[in-house]
C-alpha cells in the first residue's frame, strides 16, 4: 500500500508529465475545428443541395454546349456553361470566410440558374418526352470530334448517363417547343437573321421584335415550371 508521502510525490510527477505533454501538443491542434469547405444554398422539394454539388451542373452544361457545337438552345437561356469553376470556388471561399455570411449577387444569380436547370430536369422527368435512340451515337461522335471534356462516364457506359439523358431531353424539348426561331435571343442572332434574309422582308426592328417575343414565351414557360416545383433558398 502506498504511503501518503509516496502518493503525494506520485501525483506531483503525474501533473508535471501531463503539463509537459499538453505543452508539447502543437497549438494548431488545440484550435477550433476548421470551417466547413461547403455550404447549402438551396433546397428543391425535399432535397438540399450543396454549393459543391452545383459545380457538376456547370461541368455538364459545358459538355452539352460542346457536343452541340456551341449552339445549345437550352443554354442560350440558362447559360451555366459560361461560369468558371475557379471564380465560383473563390466566391464560395469568400462566403465561407465572411463573418456576415452574405451570398454575393454573383452567386445569387448563379444559384438561381442552377435552381432553374434542376427544376427543368424534374419537369421533363414528369413528361412522357422521348428522345431518338440514334442520338447517343451522334452525340458520342460529336464529343470525339470536338474533344469535349466532362463526359467520362458518358464514354464508358455505352449509353446516356442519367445527367446527360436529362440534358439531351431538355435540349430536344426546347427545340421542339420553341422551334428554330427561339435561337433569336441576342443581338448576334438578330444580325444573323438579317444577314440570311435574302428577300429583305425582315427589318432590324422586326428581328428585334422576334427576339423579344421568343424571350417572352420562354420566360413564361420557365416561370410556369418554377411554380410547379417548390424550392427554398438560404440567403
Amino acid at each position: 500500500m502506498l504511503k501518503l508521502t509516496n502518493l503525494y510525490n506520485f501525483s506531483k510527477k503525474l501533473k508535471i508529465v501531463i503539463g509537459v505533454a499538453f505543452i508539447a501538443i502543437p497549438l494548431h491542434l488545440l484550435a477550433a475545428p476548421p470551417v466547413s469547405s461547403d455550404f447549402f444554398p438551396f433546397k428543391i422539394k425535399e432535397t438540399v443541395y450543396s454549393a459543391q454539388d452545383t459545380l457538376l451542373s456547370v461541368e455538364h452544361s459545358k459538355f452539352l454546349n460542346c457536343v452541340m457545337f456551341n449552339e445549345s438552345m437550352l443554354l442560350k437561356y440558362i447559360n451555366l456553361h459560361r461560369y468558371k469553376k475557379d471564380r465560383l470556388t473563390r466566391e464560395f471561399n469568400k462566403y465561407l470566410n465572411s463573418n456576415k455570411k452574405e451570398v454575393s449577387k454573383y452567386l445569387q444569380k448563379y444559384f438561381q440558374k442552377v435552381v432553374t436547370l434542376i427544376k427543368l430536369k424534374k419537369y421533363i422527368e414528369s413528361q412522357s418526352f422521348k428522345i431518338n435512340d440514334n442520338l447517343y451515337s451522334i452525340i458520342k461522335k460529336s464529343a470525339k470530334m470536338n474533344n469535349c471534356t466532362g463526359g467520362s462516364d458518358f464514354e464508358k457506359k455505352g449509353r446516356f448517363p442519367l445527367w446527360m439523358e436529362d440534358l439531351v431531353k431538355l435540349e430536344m424539348y426546347f427545340k421542339s417547343r420553341f422551334k428554330d426561331s427561339a435561337f433569336v435571343v441576342g443581338d448576334s442572332e438578330v444580325k444573323n437573321l438579317l444577314k440570311n434574309n435574302k428577300n429583305k422582308s425582315i427589318t432590324w426592328a422586326k428581328a428585334k421584335l422576334i427576339k423579344e417575343k421568343r424571350l417572352s414565351s420562354v420566360n413564361i414557360f420557365l416561370q410556369s415550371v418554377s411554380k410547379q416545383v417548390s424550392h427554398e433558398h438560404f440567403w
